[in-house]
């Protein structure tokens, strides 16, 4: 049986010391999950009355340099660690033990874990007990062991989820009801199940919408998709959501972002808005997610590549386009006139020049005939020729022959 790998995911260095406060981190059990991760920044503060706690992993020298729960593991294998948990408050305190299993919002991709109650299905059901509530006397750790179990069938990639530890308080709310407050403080766990990794990352659903502004000449770009993990590996993703023309230049952008963990199987929807986007009527936002290994988990020959997609909107500056519209008509208008003008020129041009010619042939026929020139008299005409008769003979002739 092996012992907890104690390898961080990170080089960063996070602050160890987490206080959870019950007012601060308190949510309704009918309300969200609302987890405070071990991993989360917090001053270490004295606050008279307060109650405050801090969970994080260890081992036989208690606490040490891990922030999160870190496994590589064969499936049917186990592994055994421990986790601390630390009251920093002046009073004992009594808080509930469980594992769990890990999500992303679906809003906002941020990471949370399942609500209180609700029963694990992955990583969560594989981790064993000893205790489901402990006691931690004021300023005081108590190390809690466990013990993490790969069932033989389990899928290959990670599988993430975390162990909480949860004080539920009784209160009131804004109209003086009565209600239950579910304050939770948690590590995350990641185990890597060996096998085929196959990391994805997919854009859906892209939409652009387009408002025009005052000016008509500028306006809103809004782009919504979603984003899905449909791989077996957890990713990171650098977003950056652009504005593009017709002819794919840019003319605006976006603030880059980043989601710092996106489950498998997660589904997280994306909203952003770009303003004074240049009205050029048919623009479109594009997407981009460079995927990045969050885990450390792949191989250096495994490469991501981005993933690009775009949504083509209607950006009409109506105004803008009535008013070019209206010259163009007036222009057309114009140059349609014009011709028209000039072409009955050329016919009342040509009509004149075939009057002038007509009333010009008359007198110049006139003309001709008194002056004998110009023409000739008509000559005779003359028979066609004929065949010549052969004259009757002479008596002489007759009776010589």
């Amino acid at each position: 049986m092996k012992r907890g790998n104690t390898r961080p995911t990170a080089p960063r260095a996070i602050a160890r010391r987490l206080l959870a406060y019950a007012a601060a981190a308190a949510i309704l059990f009918a309300g969200g999950s609302g987890v405070a991760l071990a991993d989360d920044e917090a001053d270490l503060e004295e606050v008279a009355g307060a109650t405050s706690w801090q969970v994080q992993p260890s081992g036989a020298d208690g606490p040490g340099d891990r922030t999160y729960f870190v496994y590589r593991l064969d499936p049917g294998s186990a592994v055994e660690d421990v986790i601390a948990v630390t009251n920093h408050s002046e009073h004992d305190i009594d808080v509930g033990l469980f594992a769990t299993d890990a999500f992303n919002v679906p809003e906002s991709g941020a990471f949370d874990l399942l609500a209180t109650g609700v029963a694990p299905a992955d990583v969560g059901s594989w981790v064993t007990l000893p205790v489901d509530r402990i006691t931690v006397p004021a300023r005081s750790r108590v190390d809690v062991p466990f013990l993490v179990r790969v069932p033989a069938n389990a899928t290959p990639g990670d599988h993430v989820g975390g162990i909480v530890t949860s004080l539920v308080t009784q209160g009131t709310d804004d109209a003086g009801n009565a209600v239950l407050f579910d304050a939770r403080v948690a590590v995350r766990m990641y185990a890597t199940v060996s096998g085929e990794l196959r990391p994805n990352l997919l854009v859906d659903d892209v939409e652009s919408t387009f408002e025009l502004g005052p000016d008509n000449l500028t306006g809103t770009l809004t782009v919504s998709y979603t984003i899905r993990n449909p791989g077996n590996v957890r990713l990171s993703a650098r977003e950056s959501v652009t504005a593009q023309s017709i002819i794919g230049t840019q003319i605006g952008s976006a603030e880059p972002t980043e989601i710092a963990d996106l489950l498998p199987g997660a589904e997280v929807q994306r909203e952003f808005t770009i303003e004074s986007v240049p009205a050029l009527v048919r623009i479109s936002g594009v997407v981009e997610l460079q995927p990045v290994d969050a885990g450390g988990v792949l191989d250096d020959t495994v490469e991501l590549r981005p993933v690009v997609q775009a949504a083509p909107v209607w950006a009409v500056p109506w105004l803008v386009l009535i008013a070019v519209l209206v010259v163009v008509t007036i222009v057309v208008l114009i140059v349609r006139a014009r011709r028209r003008r000039w072409r009955r020129m050329k016919e009342q041009l040509a009509a004149a020049q075939a009057a002038a010619a007509a009333v010009a042939s008359p007198a110049e026929a006139g003309e001709d005939a008194a002056t004998g020139e110009g023409t000739e008299a008509p000559q005779p005409a003359v028979p066609a020729a004929e065949a010549p008769v052969p004259a009757a003979p002479s008596p002489e002739e007759d009776s010589a022959r």
